[in-house]
């Protein structure tokens, strides 16, 4: 009798650590299948603009998450609007209410709206649909070849980092303004301003996820850290100047894991 117990706990212990690894892999592939959605949102070819060079990057966490940014093609000729967008959190809920802004800011971008206006129906339409429940930063940039100018508006997100040519200097301009998805009306919040790009003048917009990347002794790589790199790989081209900024990036977390999706942004004025 003894041993038959003994066996029947054995097989009921094996059974149990079976369903164990079955979930764990059922989880591990819905997280994949999350992550492939998640990049299939994002912009799957460089616009070509008059002045306009531009190129985006996003390298996701472990986790299903909730960065975002976009370039949409805008019913006037030589207009382009830009997204960069973080939803608060990690997981499933993160990466829905990413499609669901992403879907809202190509509608609404359609329609000659300000982009105050954009942000203003994104935040009633996910305010109406997760009620304060989880939040979204995102600037929003309307470029407009003929004026050689960016319109923008911002919800809470990251700093603007500008490189200037003419003085070899990098600024930083606080976006400021009210997250997405909290309160029903941010209007009184919002605000809408104007940057006017000298020629070879550079950007870069980013997410929390590259200025709060933490390294084996817990140091942040910092805003300070992400506008020196802006500064020196400003000459190189668009596209390779966000990829050596990432590569320093991971070179400064080391083994430490990454926690958080890192997007960047890189614009320049031809």
């Amino acid at each position: 009798i003894d041993s038959l117990a003994i066996q029947a706990g054995i097989s009921l212990q094996n059974a149990f650590l079976v369903k164990e690894i079955v979930e764990k892999e059922r989880l591990a592939e819905e997280l994949r299948l999350g992550r492939d959605i998640q990049m299939s949102l994002l912009p799957k070819e460089l616009p070509k603009l008059s002045g306009l060079l531009i190129s985006g990057l996003m390298l996701p966490a472990k986790e299903i998450g909730g960065d975002y940014y976009d370039f949409i093609t805008l019913p006037k000729q030589d207009e382009l609007a830009i997204a960069i967008g973080d939803v608060s959190g990690k997981g499933v809920a993160a990466g829905l209410l990413m499609a669901m802004a992403k879907t809202a800011i190509h509608t609404l971008s359609q329609e000659s709206r300000s982009p105050k206006e954009v942000l203003l129906r994104t935040n009633q339409i996910l305010y109406q649909h997760i009620g304060g429940q989880k939040f979204m930063t995102m600037l929003y940039f309307h470029y407009k070849a003929s004026e050689k100018a960016i319109y923008y508006s911002s919800a809470g997100h990251e700093h603007i980092l500008i490189y200037h040519a003419k003085t070899d200097s990098v600024e930083s301009i606080i976006s400021g303004g009210f997250m997405l998805g909290m309160l029903k009306d941010i209007d009184s919040y919002l605000e809408e301003h104007k940057i006017t790009l000298e020629p070879k003048d550079k950007i870069l917009l980013y997410t929390d996820g590259v200025t709060d990347a933490e390294n084996t002794q817990g140091e942040r790589y910092s805003l300070d850290r992400l506008k020196g790199s802006f500064k020196t790989n400003s000459s190189k081209a668009t596209f390779e100047k966000i990829h050596a900024i990432k590569t320093e990036v991971y070179e400064f977390i080391a083994t430490q894991p990454q926690y958080d999706d890192i997007t960047l942004v890189g614009m320049e004025a031809g």
